[in-house]
């Protein structure tokens, strides 16, 4: 308090003052002076240099986050992950039409190149969506770009990148909706499974945002796949130099892909199909928590199984705590 008060906000409580401090990448400190912003810094860093970046901004020491392909820009104009650090730095600075350019130019190189695709749905989506949110002009230029990605999928034969990037987009934009009429109306088509097939992801994140649960069994005949897929991301992921709490990250995905896939073909009516895939589950990652965590998943979201009951024994015996998973299944089963 004899130097300085920290604030916490969180933009999506307070979206006005998000708006007032351009506020649209996270995490984000914002350093007043009598009112005057001094210093600005987007992503994490420790305390070391958080003391180091607040003495900078203090003495007026701090530089202004560089324009795009301007000095102070990274080497390699051509790197998608430069260009997304650009683009968030753009961001910090309060200049949004110079970081949706940005945003625009890193879209298209990284769908250049299918080892990006998932930063491109994930966590390029997510800051472009958030700048669309706040700022018209970058949500008009998004859409531009969805309607286009439109055009290209309408050729004679299924262009499946550009029916990808219309999904991810839609998600963008928050019009999701539109994503589901298309499924709908493809789901059970031949010759729309080439697509489905590859653009699986970013299907099955509105179909579980949506809670369509009974749909993921479409996307997954055979679950093995993906289950065998999601154990290798985290294995792999898990046995690099990792902090403890990363690793348990790592093994969160996966826990948390098996249960969506089990909710999934339990809501459809699938059971056999369900108790198969946790087998299969099991038989790469036995732990207590891939049970409880699927069990707890099915329960609420309401596909509870008298079978649970022998799975949270099981889990119980390899020293978990399932006592409240318990009491909320016989809950559940009172109902059924």
């Amino acid at each position: 308090k004899a130097h300085g008060v920290a604030i916490e906000i969180d933009i999506d409580k307070q979206p006005k003052l998000a708006e007032q401090y351009q506020a649209t990448a996270i995490p984000l400190m914002v350093m007043l002076r009598s009112g005057k912003e001094v210093g600005r810094q987007l992503g994490y860093m420790n305390s070391d240099k958080t003391i180091q970046w607040m003495e900078n901004s203090l003495s007026g020491k701090v530089a202004e986050a560089p324009k795009a392909g301007g000095a102070g820009a990274p080497a390699d104009p051509n790197s998608p992950m430069s260009g997304f650090q650009r683009a968030r730095e753009l961001v910090a600075a309060g200049k949004p039409d110079e970081a949706t350019k940005e945003y625009i130019a890193v879209w298209e190189l990284m769908g250049k190149d299918p080892a990006m695709a998932g930063a491109r749905g994930t966590f390029l989506a997510h800051d472009m969506q958030t700048l669309a949110s706040r700022h018209a002009p970058a949500r008009e230029a998004f859409t531009k770009m969805r309607d286009e990605a439109w055009v290209r999928a309408q050729g004679a034969a299924p262009d499946v990148a550009a029916v990808g990037d219309w999904f991810v987009l839609n998600g963008v934009l928050e019009e999701d909706e539109k994503t589901l009429v298309w499924f709908d109306e493809h789901k059970s088509k031949s010759e729309s499974r080439s697509v489905i097939d590859a653009q699986h992801w970013p299907l099955e994140r509105v179909l579980v945002e949506s809670e369509r649960w009974s749909d993921i069994p479409l996307l997954y005949p055979n679950p093995d796949a993906p289950i065998t897929e999601a154990f290798e991301l985290s294995k792999k992921a898990a046995e690099s130099d990792l902090r403890a709490d990363l690793v348990d990250q790592a093994w969160d995905a996966y826990r948390e892909r098996v249960a969506i896939l089990y909710v999934g073909y339990l809501a459809a009516g699938k059971d056999d199909g369900a108790a198969a895939l946790l087998a299969k589950a099991r038989s790469l990652y036995d732990k207590p928590r891939l049970v409880t965590g699927a069990v707890n998943f099915a329960v609420r979201n309401g596909q509870a199984r008298p079978v649970m009951t022998q799975l949270l024994d099981e889990a119980g015996k390899a020293g978990a705590d399932v006592s409240a998973y318990r009491a909320q299944l016989d809950e559940a089963l009172k109902d059924k």
